[in-house]
C-alpha cells in the first residue's frame, strides 16, 4: 500500500467517524427538544428529515405520546410548541382522540 492510498484509507476512516457522531448529535438535539418542549427544528430539516427521517409530524406525535405517558396536560406545552402542533395536525383535538 502507498502512502497515497494509506492517507485515502485514513481520510475516509475518519470521515466515518465524523458522520456517525454527526448522527448522533442531530438525534441527542432532538432528544433534548423533545425533551423541553421546544419547537421543531425547521432551520435543519433538510438534515433530520434526510437523514433521521424525522418530520414535524412524527417529532409533535412523540412529543403528545411522553406528554400523555407522564400525565401531563396539553396545557403544558408553551404557546409557541401548541401553535406549532397544530400547523402540523397534532393539535388538542388529535391528544383527545389519542386518549379516547
Amino acid at each position: 500500500m502507498t502512502d497515497e492510498t494509506a492517507s485515502c484509507v485514513r481520510v475516509c476512516e475518519t470521515v466515518k467517524q465524523i458522520l456517525k457522531d454527526e448522527r448522533k448529535y442531530y438525534e441527542d438535539m432532538l432528544k433534548y427538544s423533545r425533551e423541553h418542549l421546544m419547537l421543531y427544528p425547521y432551520h435543519l430539516s433538510d438534515v433530520i428529515v434526510k437523514g433521521l427521517r424525522v418530520t414535524p409530524f412524527s417529532y409533535y406525535t412523540s412529543m403528545m405520546a411522553e406528554i400523555m405517558t407522564q400525565e401531563k396536560s396539553y396545557d403544558s406545552l408553551p404557546n409557541f410548541t401548541a401553535a406549532d402542533c397544530m400547523f402540523a395536525r397534532c393539535g388538542r383535538l388529535y391528544l383527545v382522540f389519542l386518549l379516547g
